[in-house]
């Protein structure tokens, strides 16, 4: 379960909250249906989304919905700048309107902009008091800024104002594992996924709790890894995933198996720096036990050794390259 409300979700909302039925200025087009525009957002038309609403945003005619659905479209083309303009240009026209501030904020947590995300859900703080998708929104902005108190009072008030309860408490549990509160966040991922069994990210959160209440417990370490093999059975790329299968092999006491899981975390990481530190730490251990084990021997593992990821080589590349230019700098070559 996600925060982020699906834009068509939020544009729905402010089509019906718009006024449909406003007169038409003398002399211009009759603007397109607004229904049109809705089916072209729900087939994801987004290219045609375009072609229909540029000539408003151009003749000065956009209103707050039309913003909000030209920047969606925007977004689905990635093309950041523009959406981001669209966005400020439509507050600027439409001042206070909430869809359009948390999409704005939305859209700055997506590039990691999240003092800007911040400063978005600031301006509508008034608007946003009794939205429960708002307190949502800037619970995960406080989080990220780590004000993890501002972030729990924040989940609260949205449960209070009939938020999800999934999304409450699994949010509420990580805040709780940001603060080493391992068995609370276990309680907060439990409710989340009683509440939305099938998500995989709550059982993902609560996988990892378990083992961090419990970080050298083999029992516990057998019982996460079977969570963690049902997470990337139906989501293969879920990185985090596969490094806590890692960990769970290490407790195990199986490097060689820890390997398998780290080189999956580092493939669809996109070699996630932490994600390299495991990889080189159970690969060092795995040496070391098929070495003791007579499997390989230090001379042959130099020339084969482990897979040694592309990332990791460039950099070892322009290590030796730079340590060259400084041995030819002080020879005065």
């Amino acid at each position: 379960m996600k925060l982020q409300l699906p834009a068509l979700l939020l544009v729905s909302a402010l089509l019906a909250a718009c006024d449909q039925d406003a007169a038409v200025p003398q002399g211009a087009a009759p603007a397109r249906p607004a229904v049109a525009v809705e089916e072209l957002l729900r087939t994801e038309r987004w290219d045609d989304v375009v072609t229909a609403l540029e000539p408003a945003l151009g003749a000065g005619e956009l209103d707050a919905k039309g913003y909000l659905a030209l920047a969606q479209a925007r977004l689905a083309q990635n093309e950041l700048p523009k959406a981001e303009r669209l966005l400020r240009d439509g507050l600027e026209a439409t001042p206070g309107q909430l869809e359009l501030s948390m999409a704005l904020a939305r859209l700055y947590q997506r590039v990691n902009q999240v003092d800007r995300a911040r400063a978005a859900l600031d301006g509508a703080a008034e608007a946003g008091a009794q939205s429960a998708e708002y307190q949502l929104e800037l619970g995960v902005v406080l989080g990220r800024q780590e004000e993890l108190a501002g972030a729990q009072a924040a989940f609260e008030r949205a449960r209070a104002l009939g938020a999800d309860g999934a999304d409450v408490d699994f949010n509420l549990g990580v805040i709780a594992a940001a603060n080493h509160d391992h068995e609370g966040a276990i309680g907060h991922f439990q409710a989340a996924l009683t509440a939305s069994p099938d998500s995989l990210h709550i059982k993902r959160e609560l996988a990892k709790s378990l083992l961090a209440a419990a970080p050298q417990d083999p029992e516990r370490a057998t019982q996460v890894l079977a969570m963690v093999d049902e997470v990337v059975d139906h989501s293969q790329e879920d990185w985090r995933a596969w490094a806590l299968g890692a960990e769970c092999e290490m407790v195990l006491g199986d490097p060689v198996a820890a390997q398998a899981y780290a080189l999956k975390a580092l493939e669809f990481s996109r070699n996630e720096p932490s994600i390299e530190d495991l990889y080189r730490r159970v690969a060092l251990e795995a040496k070391a036990l098929l070495e003791s084990e007579g499997v390989l021997s230090p001379t042959a593992q130099k020339k084969s050794g482990p897979p040694i990821p592309a990332s990791m080589q460039e950099r070892m590349r322009r290590a030796a390259e730079s340590a060259q230019a400084g041995e030819d700098g002080a020879d005065g070559r």
